[in-house]
């Protein structure tokens, strides 16, 4: 009697033990289940380190952080799952949100055009530093400081009207990039943007995006565009948006006046295939001998990452002149071979989508190829002008032997002028020479026994100089 007792006494304490451990179980799934709250992290891409950790509650957006910033790189956005991510997405699972950054060997500033009006203060905004160069080392200079002014920390004031130059350079000479500036009297302010074109484009092929501003009279017309997702669509900075492989996009167009945003979706189609060819004709018979009833699937193709990429091409480019280069990809036989573009200073160069760099001003500019997957290079393009100094006698004495030479300089045809003066070494003595714009040059100082001086330097009215493509002319 007692024995069945015990063994009733055991049943009930297992049966109770067992329903303690279910009803934990249930407990568990379903504070699982009932999650309402999640952990969005934030990592810089660079050294993986975590930037932040933030809380949000189910179904609720995470706030956008402001852009972090590293020594040498530009930052690109913040990217989930390899797309650029949008914050008004409602959060429902922890997430990492990655920084990414593109980097650098050059001094790029936010914008390349700038326009205001007559008695407009503004900052000149860097937008990255090459690594060991610090705000405190740079040197700022406007090109007509009776237009506009500008002091060490590179804050403007619109003085009248006019088109100016503003430049920036490290101490040491090494870097230097510059950026336009135009003063109207009577500012339009932009009020909205919207996109006009296409919402489709085949893989491979191109559309082009409109930014019509309003006021259409606006008086500054740049704009800045990017891809959501640039491993299916990118965008260059005229509106040109390539397809790469089958997927959405948006498109955002943002005016450098006002920040005036408008955003576009465009699909992107893969190549249509030839389906007939694919078709078994009603005499073929399935080849599946596991499933005789149905076709054989041909196994998916294999996929071959890119490991990494280099530039290759000229590294200088006149002034309205344009340089191809070419983005070259490892291995060889990777899959997806698209490359993004970008120049740090569209002042100084552009580059569109398929390598081609235009020369803009003179300067030296960072061009970037990123990757479908990341990976990126960068290459160093100098933008030159084509500068002609004549030297023409003016003076001679009975003998017919020359006496003076007055001179001129032109940029690419064009007379040049915010000429200060040139520098050379006068042939007779060796020693350097200064001579300012309008005063003549004595005929021994550039002849002398039948020799004639080979090189000069040209000194602009911002004291900035000229030291190659000089082509020097004797009449």
């Amino acid at each position: 009697m007692e024995e069945k007792k015990s063994n009733k006494n055991k049943i009930i304490l297992i049966s109770t033990i067992i329903g303690i451990i279910a009803l934990l179980v249930v407990f568990l799934l379903l504070s699982s289940c009932s999650k309402n709250e999640y952990e969005v992290t934030f990592v810089n891409d660079i050294d993986k380190s975590e930037i932040n950790v933030v809380k949000v509650k189910k179904n609720e957006k995470v706030k956008r952080p402001s852009d972090p910033k590293e020594e040498g790189y530009i930052f690109d956005d913040w990217y989930y799952n390899d797309s650029i991510y949008d914050f008004n997405t409602n959060v429902t699972k922890d997430m990492e949100i990655v920084a990414k950054f593109i980097k650098i060997d050059g001094i790029a500033l936010e914008n390349s055009n700038l326009v205001l009006e007559v008695g407009e203060t503004k900052n000149v905004e860097i937008k990255a530093l090459p690594k060991g160069v610090s705000l405190s080392d740079l040197i700022w200079e406007s090109s007509d400081n009776e237009i506009l002014s500008i002091d060490k920390n590179g804050n403007i004031k619109a003085l009248k009207e006019g088109e100016v130059t503003v430049t920036v350079k490290s101490k040491d000479g090494k870097y230097k990039t510059s950026c336009k500036v135009k003063i109207t009297k009577d500012k339009v302010a932009v009020k909205g943007v919207s996109i006009v074109g296409e919402n489709t484009v085949n893989v491979g092929n191109s559309i082009k995006l409109i930014a019509k501003l309003n006021p259409d009279n606006a008086t500054d017309t740049s704009v800045t565009w990017k891809s959501s997702n640039n491993s299916i669509a990118t965008v260059d900075q005229n509106g040109n948006v390539k397809g790469l492989k089958a997927g959405e996009v948006t498109i955002t167009v943002t005016t450098n006046d006002g920040s005036k945003t408008a955003t576009h979706k465009v699909t992107v189609k893969a190549k249509a295939s030839n389906s007939s060819s694919n078709k078994p004709s009603s005499e073929q018979k399935p080849n599946n001998p596991s499933n005789p009833s149905s076709p054989s699937k041909p196994e998916p193709p294999k996929t071959y990452p890119v490991e990494g990429v280099t530039i290759t091409g000229p590294n200088s480019v006149n002034v309205g002149g344009t340089i191809t280069l070419t983005a070259n990809i490892t291995p060889s036989n990777a899959t997806n071979k698209n490359v993004r573009w970008q120049s740090s200073n569209d002042g100084t160069a552009t580059v569109d989508q398929s390598g081609h760099v235009t020369g803009v001003n003179d300067g030296e500019v960072i061009i970037t190829a990123t990757t479908s997957n990341g990976k990126n290079a960068t290459y160093k393009v100098t933008v030159k002008s084509d500068y002609v100094i004549t030297f023409t006698e003016i003076k001679q004495d009975v003998t017919g032997s020359v006496m003076q030479y007055s001179f001129a300089v032109t940029r690419n045809g064009v007379n040049l002028d915010n000429l200060k003066a040139i520098s050379f070494n006068a042939v007779k003595s060796g020693t350097p020479r200064t001579v300012l714009k309008g005063n003549l040059i004595a005929a021994e100082d550039i002849v002398y026994e039948g020799n004639k001086l080979t090189t000069a330097t040209i000194i602009l009215t911002d004291s900035s100089k000229v030291t190659s493509n000089i082509t020097l002319v004797y009449k």
